[in-house]
């Protein structure tokens, strides 16, 4: 489905616990396919998928390992409880990063 023909992760959900006096307890891959897409006719339209990720402390809880910014990534990230909530994605756009 993807540049490189891994499986992508759909609908993935990730819970994040809080980061304590040790750190960031919550690790993600960042070489992961977190969307499908599609190319046809020199347009890349997003099909389905995305990571969904809860975390109360936002990017404070999160530590993205081995960021790839060449992978797909779509999906939201919410904050505290919830109230706040943000898109990631750099499936349609030229930023490249995971950012809310």
């Amino acid at each position: 489905s993807d540049q490189n023909n891994l499986p992508p992760c759909n609908h993935l959900e990730v819970h994040c616990p809080q980061y304590d006096a040790l750190g960031k307890r919550c690790f993600l891959p960042g070489g992961g396919v977190y969307a499908v897409i599609e190319t046809a006719h020199g347009q890349t339209n997003l099909i389905s998928g995305g990571i969904h990720i809860y975390a109360s402390n936002a990017w404070n809880d999160i530590s993205i390992e081995d960021y790839d910014p060449d992978r797909l990534i779509n999906g939201t990230l919410s904050c505290g409880d919830g109230a706040a909530t943000c898109n990631i994605n750099n499936t349609m756009n030229d930023t490249r990063q995971w950012d809310c």
